[in-house]
C-alpha cells in the first residue's frame, strides 16, 4: 500500500534526500509541491542545453554539441551544488556503453525532449534498461550502427524497454527477421518505422513477401514504413522487380496519411535513389 511521503517525519526526508540522485530530488520537490519534501530545493539553470551530445573524453561521460566536441565548462555546467542543467530537442549519445550510462552527468541533467539519437553504441538489453532509466518517456528513437559484436540489433528489446515509441529509424539490422520481431511485438498504435541497409553495419537480406503485407494489413492505419536499400548493381534487381510487382497487386499506389502506407527507397553506385509508394487499400482482399 503506497506511503504518502508528505507524511514522512523530517529526518526521513533528510535521509531520502541522500539516497535520490539530484534529478529524482527535483522530481519529488515539483511532484510534491514543495522541496521541503526532499530537501535541499533543487535549482533548474536558467540556460539550457539545445541538441545535446553525450560522448566519452578521457573514459569519462561529458557533453557537447558535437561529438569529440565538449563543453569547456562541464563541470560549473552540470555538476553545481544543487543545480540542475535542462536539456532540449533530440539527445545524442555517441560510442557509449551501458556503463557509461551509470555516469553522475546524468544525475544533474534534466531531459525535456522524447526524441533519441544512439549513434555507434554498444547495444545490449542492459544498454536499453539503462538507457530508460534516464529517458523513461522516450518515443522517438534513432539508430545508427551498434558496436557490440556479441549482440545482434532486434526490435524486441528496443520494443520491451521503450513501449510507446511512436517513430523509429534503424541503420544497424543485419538480418531479415525484423519483420516477425514486429509482428510480435504488442505496439500496435501508428507510427513511423524507417529500416536502412546501407553499408556492412546494416546488411540487407532477403525477406519474405507475405510477411511483409501482414505486418502492412495488421497495423493501424496511419502507420509508416520507409525501407532504403544500397546495394551492388545487379544484386537485388530480379528481387526488388518481383516485390513491385507484388505490392501493385495487393496495394494501392500512392500515400494516403490515413492509411497504412509503405515506401521503398532503392540506389546502387551507378544511379541515384529511386522512391515506390503504395498504400493499404480501404478495404483489403486476400493476398494475390
Amino acid at each position: 500500500m503506497p506511503y504518502p511521503l508528505t507524511k514522512l517525519a523530517y529526518g526521513l526526508r533528510c535521509r531520502l534526500n541522500e539516497l535520490a540522485t539530484p534529478v529524482e530530488r527535483y522530481k519529488l520537490q515539483i511532484a510534491a509541491g514543495n522541496p521541503s519534501i526532499c530537501p535541499p530545493k533543487q535549482l533548474v539553470q536558467e540556460n539550457y542545453i539545445l541538441s545535446p551530445d553525450f560522448f566519452l573524453e578521457n573514459g569519462m561521460v561529458t557533453m557537447g554539441h558535437e561529438f569529440n566536441d565538449p563543453f569547456p565548462n562541464v563541470k560549473e555546467l552540470v555538476y553545481g551544488e544543487n543545480k540542475l542543467i535542462e536539456c532540449r530537442l533530440a539527445v545524442h549519445f555517441t560510442r557509449l556503453s551501458f556503463s557509461d550510462l551509470s555516469s553522475e552527468i546524468f544525475d544533474h541533467t534534466l531531459f525535456d525532449e522524447f526524441s533519441i539519437v544512439l549513434k555507434h553504441c554498444s547495444l545490449s538489453k542492459l544498454f536499453y534498461t539503462t538507457l530508460r532509466q534516464i529517458l523513461p518517456d522516450v518515443t522517438h528513437i534513432y539508430v545508427v550502427d551498434n558496436t557490440n559484436d556479441s549482440y545482434e540489433f532486434n526490435f524486441t528489446d528496443l520494443f520491451i524497454s521503450f513501449p510507446v515509441l511512436k517513430e523509429i529509424q534503424i541503420y544497424c539490422c543485419t538480418n531479415n527477421k525484423w519483420i516477425t520481431e514486429i509482428l510480435q511485438s504488442k505496439n500496435r498504435s501508428p507510427f513511423r518505422l524507417g529500416v536502412t541497409f546501407d553499408s556492412e553495419a546494416s546488411k540487407f537480406e532477403k525477406f519474405n513477401f507475405k510477411d511483409l503485407l501482414t505486418l502492412l494489413k495488421t497495423r493501424e492505419p496511419g502507420f509508416y514504413l520507409s525501407i532504403a536499400i544500397h546495394y551492388e548493381e545487379g544484386e537485388f534487381d530480379t528481387y526488388l522487380s518481383e516485390l513491385q510487382r507484388f505490392l501493385d497487386k495487393n496495394l494501392m499506389r500512392g500515400r494516403k496519411e490515413d492509411r497504412t502506407t509503405i515506401s521503398i527507397f532503392t540506389s546502387t553506385d551507378l544511379y541515384k535513389r529511386r522512391v515506390e509508394t503504395w498504400h493499404v487499400p480501404k478495404y483489403v482482399t486476400k493476398c494475390k
